[in-house]
């Protein structure tokens, strides 16, 4: 046999042995079977492998491939597959292996967010500008995930959710309570605390609040961890003593304290007959009616009037920012500032916590950002009467094709850590 011909066939067997063998890619993951039960065929690896509902296996002998199907359902560590009617080698299900289709990363296709009872302001983390303005951002601000994907946040209704339209129309869903519906299997629900906390707070131009005593008297006499179960029968919320974000847990003011609440309004003889309430958000209107409630044993008639900002308290939810605490006390700031203080002392109180607040954000170091902070905070309940209620929880539901969902620090989306992906199509017939 001549040296041409020897060349001409060992090329053709390498080229044959390269056929038959199974090459994989790295849209496929090669797994191990663990069992043939009940028609469908296990697998040791799910959702971390990027393996969802939807993709294709195929198993071989050897170098020969035996079998392909579907994959049926998927969880993290364990994967099956849809029935296989016509499946002939079950008796050797441990002499196979197994290669599955792995879902692409999307880096391209946006991100949508969807708002089931918030608004897409409040998941936004608002900025100071270069002027020193509070910035507020929408949904329609551009917002952009770690991996280049842009990120739209959104409102949605429950008609949305709890139909077909769902998956087509959120990747994700934020929201104050778990959702009526299971939009995402429930172990990849992750729960933050809100990046905002409830706060009341007085309107400096009525002489109502010229001693802070209306504001104060209702502060000594909430504690969420006391009430909250009892009167609004839901997931007590965490309790929050500082107004502007801070790690541990920090001291009350002013112990809970019913009684001397009381003391207080009923020594002052500027006693107010009548108190209006402005819930600034109507999921504080509870937290208002249980105020009216406690105010009225005081004999004092009370008003709760939506989104009324000259009424004598306010009610609203101030946004967090962890690694700038002064965005909260700068906030506050903004809304007492709206009304011109009724008395000397408030105007020089205000002035003063406002000080602290300028000081914190033109300093450089943290320790020293902190301290003014606490300065003004200090300022604004013991001077002012504004007081931090609660903080409450969020809950982010990530649709199938969203991993890595979660939180940062201050209780915002997290979009260094967002992946899209875009999922194997499903067979007609197969659930998701």
């Amino acid at each position: 046999m001549s040296g041409r011909l020897k060349s001409i066939i060992v090329t053709v067997i390498a080229l044959a042995v390269v056929t038959a063998s199974p090459v994989v890619s790295a849209a496929e993951f090669e797994s191990k079977i663990l069992q043939y039960k009940h028609g469908r065929i296990y697998f040791d690896a799910g959702e971390e492998q990027l393996i969802f509902p939807g993709s294709r296996f195929t198993l071989y002998r050897d170098d020969d491939s035996v079998y392909s199907g579907r994959i049926e359902r998927a969880f993290f560590g364990i994967s099956y597959s849809a029935p296989t009617f016509n499946f002939s080698d079950s008796s050797k299900i441990d002499k196979l292996r197994a290669l599955i289709q792995t879902a692409d990363i999307d880096s391209v296709s946006t991100i949508v967010l969807c708002c089931r009872d918030l608004t897409a302001s409040e998941m936004i983390s608002p900025v100071i500008d270069s002027t020193g303005a509070l910035v507020i951002r929408s949904g329609k601000d551009p917002l952009f995930a770690a991996r280049g994907n842009s990120v739209r946040i959104e409102p949605v209704d429950d008609y949305v959710l709890t139909s077909d339209l769902a998956g087509m129309t959120c990747d994700g869903v934020l929201s104050t309570e778990p959702l009526p519906e299971p939009f995402s299997a429930p172990d990849k629900v992750v729960v933050h605390d809100a990046p905002f906390f409830a706060a009341l707070l007085p309107n400096l131009s009525k002489e109502t609040n010229r001693d802070a005593y209306p504001s104060t008297s209702l502060y000594y006499r909430f504690d969420v961890r006391i009430m909250w179960p009892a009167v609004f029968g839901s997931k007590t919320p965490t309790p929050v003593h500082r107004l502007y974000a801070v790690s541990g847990v920090s001291p009350r003011s002013y112990d809970y304290d019913p009684d001397k609440g009381r003391q207080l309004l009923s020594k002052n003889h500027n006693r107010p007959k009548k108190i209006t309430i402005g819930v600034l958000n109507s999921r504080l209107q509870k937290v208002a009616e249980f105020f009216a409630d406690v105010l009225s044993r005081d004999k004092i008639n009370v008003q709760i009037n939506q989104n009324d900002t000259e009424a004598d308290l306010l009610l609203t939810f101030v946004p967090i920012v962890w690694d700038d605490p002064a965005v909260s006390l700068w906030y506050i700031l903004g809304l007492l500032s709206t009304h011109e203080p009724a008395t000397k002392a408030q105007r020089e109180a205000l002035t003063i916590a406002a000080s602290y607040v300028q000081n914190s954000r033109s300093a450089e170091d943290a320790a020293t950002r902190f301290y003014f902070c606490r300065l003004a905070d200090r300022s604004l309940q013991q001077d002012l009467g504004v007081f931090p209620l609660f903080r409450p929880s969020v809950y982010f539901s990530p649709g199938m094709n969203l991993m890595e969902a979660g939180f940062d620090e201050s209780g915002y989306p997290n979009l260094e850590t967002l992946t899209k992906l875009r999922l194997p199509a499903l067979s007609e017939g197969m659930a998701p």
